[in-house]
């Protein structure tokens, strides 16, 4: 990624790996964030983002993320991926406040 700090995998991939760590997940959380940025239509991205949300028990920014990832499924016709999304939306909205912004806005 020092190469190509815009490489859109590299972020994806990385994001996903460390997230199996729970040790890493704050720095899985902003590959996944930068993937996200760089192509905000990506089911894949979204999804995993929103997974590494919750298992860090970040569940208003899960909502967010699923919740779009939600509306991506929906517009792609992904019927699967819209059971399972709202699945996750009904038992993180039961956890969550308000959703804030899938990533948080710069200073």
């Amino acid at each position: 990624m020092q190469l190509n700090p815009h490489h859109i995998k590299a972020h994806s991939n990385l994001g996903i790996a460390l997230s199996q760590d729970p040790k890493q997940l704050p720095e899985a959380i902003f590959h996944l964030q930068r993937a996200y940025q760089l192509n905000p239509q990506d089911l894949d991205n979204c999804m995993n983002l929103a997974l590494a949300y919750s298992a860090q028990s970040r569940y208003p920014e899960a909502v967010a993320a699923a919740r779009e990832a939600l509306r991506i499924a929906r517009h792609a016709g992904q019927t699967e991926r819209i059971r399972v999304l709202e699945n996750w939306l009904a038992t993180w909205n039961a956890r969550s406040s308000p959703p804030p912004s899938i990533v948080p806005k710069k200073p």
